[in-house]
This record gives structure tokens, C-alpha cells and sequence, in this order.
């Protein structure tokens, strides 16, 4: 047992358990059933014959922690989600602001012969570059925590357990995340178009 970590039950045979803990009582037997057995219509005999004993089936307590547990990373992942979304609110908010703070830079650009095209261009591509690198930092930060909590162990059960990055999930998550952030860019970027030359100008 020194080199043992339990992260909820051991289950052993009933000889090394009357072993090692005599006055112990037993709670809880594992039954071994053939090929082919409907094991929910077993329990169900067992509980209709034996009317003081509950009896369930493994599979069936594995699949509801399998479900608790998908329960709960699908709540993370929610909040993941809404945090994704606040961030590109936020880009966008940004670039409206700094067409606000602009005006006048844009009306200089507009002046020496800027196309309202390349005006708006230019606010996508710092939009744009913005989102890239805030992403890129996001995917790597991310994956080098996933790593190092996985190799050193850090939650129990996992020892020994491989670590594989889902690329296609992760390709898909940061496509739509940037594609997201250009349109959030775009009506800012649009507005930043129609900025009149002289008005711009005048703009303190």
C-alpha cells in the first residue's frame, strides 16, 4: 500500500478483507454473473427476493458517474464558452472605440489619399492580428497546463494516462472564435470608412 494512492474505494476479495479487517462488517457484494446475463432484471429479482437488499448493476453506477462527469466538463466548457464571447464582444467594443479616438488620424489618411476600402482594411487587419495572437497564446498556454497536469499527476487516476490534443475540436473552436471576431471588427471597420475627410479634420 505504500506505493498505492485510493481516490474513493478498494475493492479486494472477501478472504484478504476478513484478513486484514476481522471486525469489520460488509457492506456491499459483488456479484460475478455469466455471458449473457440481463444484470437490471437480476437486480431486479434480487431486490423482490431479498426485500431488505438493494441491488444494482455495475454498468449502471458507471454510467452515472460517466454522466456526473460529463455533466460537470460540460459545465466548464460553458463557461469557456462565455468567457470566448465576452472576449469578442470586447474586441469589438475596442474597435469601435478606436474609430472614435481615430477620427481624426483617419481623416489625415483619408485626405492623402486613402480609399475608404484600404481605411477599413486596415482596421480588420489589427482587429485581426489581435485575435490571432490573443488565440495562439490561448491554444499554447492551454495545452502546456493540460500537459503539465497530466504528467505530474496532478488529478488522481490518471497516472500513467497518455495525453492527446483533440487538433481537429481545438482547430474548429479557434476558426469560429476568429471568424466571430472579424464580424464583431467589421461594423467598426465600416464605420471607419465613411468617415468624411473634412469632418474628420475638424474633430478634436
Amino acid at each position: 500500500m505504500d506505493e498505492m494512492r485510493a481516490s474513493g474505494a478498494i475493492i479486494i476479495g472477501k478472504s484478504v478483507f476478513e484478513k486484514a479487517l476481522p471486525n469489520a462488517d460488509l457492506e456491499y457484494f459483488y456479484l460475478q454473473t455469466s455471458g449473457g446475463t440481463n444484470t437490471d432484471e437480476l437486480a431486479k429479482i434480487i431486490e423482490s427476493t431479498l426485500v431488505e437488499v438493494s441491488a444494482e448493476s455495475l454498468q449502471n453506477l458507471l454510467d452515472d458517474e460517466r454522466a456526473a462527469a460529463s455533466g460537470f466538463l460540460l459545465v466548464l466548457q460553458g463557461f469557456m464558452g462565455l468567457g470566448l464571447i465576452v472576449g469578442i464582444a470586447a474586441l469589438g467594443v475596442i474597435s469601435f472605440r478606436a474609430v472614435v479616438e481615430r477620427r481624426q488620424q483617419i481623416g489625415m489618411l483619408r485626405a492623402i489619399g486613402y480609399q475608404r476600402s484600404m481605411i477599413a482594411l486596415s482596421f480588420l487587419l489589427e482587429s485581426g492580428f489581435i485575435a490571432l495572437v490573443g488565440i495562439a497564446l490561448g491554444l499554447i498556454l492551454g495545452i502546456t497546463f493540460s500537459w503539465s497536469v497530466i504528467a505530474s499527476g496532478g488529478i488522481p487516476g490518471t497516472e500513467g494516462a497518455s495525453f492527446v490534443v483533440p487538433w481537429l475540436y481545438l482547430i474548429v473552436i479557434a476558426s469560429i472564435a476568429f471568424a466571430a471576431s472579424l464580424v464583431m471588427t467589421y461594423f467598426p471597420a465600416r464605420q471607419a470608412s465613411k468617415v468624411e475627410v473634412a469632418e474628420a479634420l475638424r474633430y478634436e
